[in-house]
Order: C-alpha cells, then structure tokens, then sequence
C-alpha cells in the first residue's frame, strides 16, 4: 500500500474574526467530522489516496446535519448491516470452534464467537429504540435528601416527655377546685340567683 500523498491530507481552514490561527486550527480539529474522516483515513489508505480530506469532512458534516434535522436513514442502515456483519462473524467463528481438535482453540473461538453474537444481540437493541424510541411517563415523587422530622411543638419522642398539669383543672398551687363549693350570685344579671340544696343534683 502506498502513503497517502501530503495533498489528500491537506484541509483549509477559516478564521473566524478575531480569531487567532492556532484557535481556529484547534477548532478544525476538534469537530467531530475531521476527527472522523482522519480515521478513515488511517484505517483505508487507500480511501486517502482516492478522496480528499476536505471531501471527507464535508460528506460526514452533511450526515451530521442530516441526523439533526431527524432524517435517521443512514444510523438505521448502518446499525442493520453491523447486525448482519456481527452475525456472519458469529457464526464463522462457531465453525472454527467445532473444527477444533484440541480445547484451548475451541475455547477462543467459542468466546469470541459469542462476544461477536452478544454484540449482535446489543445493536439489534439499539436500533429497535432508534425506530421505537420508549415512552417516559415521569411522576412526581416527594423525595428527601435525608430524614425530616416535624414537631410542631411537640416534644420529641427521644427525650422524657414532662407530664405537666393541666391548667384548666388544676390550681396555681397543684390544688384541685373545688367544684362543691357554692358561688355567689352574679350581681350583673338579677335572674341568676344561688341554687337552693334541694335543687342541686
């Protein structure tokens, strides 16, 4: 394989105004889409040497776009044929397995055969919520960081409760009333008079 040549590596970049040239080389290589294409690159050379980085760039920032205006075809199609790829691996992988003679290459084959089918299973999953993504009903739900605890007055449980005397039943002194004592007649209202004994109950 030959190297790509300097010039398939080359990408332009803009500076915004103001903007010095290192910030905009820094801003060119951090987006997602240079650090996409570059990729492509190391991994196919010979996809370098046949397409420009710029082109490569723009290609991908055009599926980026495309993503966030909700067009999810192409996720949804390569989703699907990583399914179909991871399948084919699996079961290639199963037949190396029983082809095996001897129980140490039986066992790699068989765990990467079945890392390859857990994988499958796993994007299988991904792309059903891509085209059914799950509804999320939220309720309200009173949670506390830690224990709360409202007295309103009350004297807590932990320590010895005082069992104070009620006031309306007991005198100033601890005394109780005398409730048999007679009363004198209110002056203020001359219907009222004192009981006589053999009316009282």
């Amino acid at each position: 394989m030959s190297e790509p040549s300097s010039k398939s590596r080359t990408l332009t970049v803009e500076a915004y105004p103001g903007e010095s040239e290192t910030r905009a080389k820094a801003r060119a290589v951090l987006r997602p889409s240079v650090g996409a294409a570059c990729a492509a690159q190391a991994i196919e050379p010979d996809l370098a040497d046949a397409i420009p980085l710029a082109d490569l760039v723009d290609e991908l920032a055009d599926q980026v776009k495309a993503v966030h205006g909700g067009k999810l075809a192409r996720p949804e199609a390569l989703l699907t044929v990583q399914a179909h790829t991871l399948d084919l691996l699996f079961n290639r992988l199963l037949r190396r397995a029983m082809g095996s003679d001897t129980i140490p290459p039986f066992e790699a084959n068989m765990r990467m055969a079945l890392r390859a089918q857990s994988q499958c299973a796993r994007t299988i999953e991904v792309l059903s919520a891509l085209k059914n993504p799950p509804v999320v009903i939220a309720k309200q739900a009173n949670v506390t960081t830690g224990p709360q605890q409202n007295n309103f007055g009350v004297p807590s449980r932990t320590g010895e409760m005082k069992n104070e005397p009620t006031e309306l039943l007991e005198a100033s002194d601890g005394e109780r009333l005398d409730t048999g004592t007679t009363g004198a007649a209110v002056r203020g209202d001359p219907a009222l008079a004192t009981v006589d004994e053999k009316h009282r109950a």
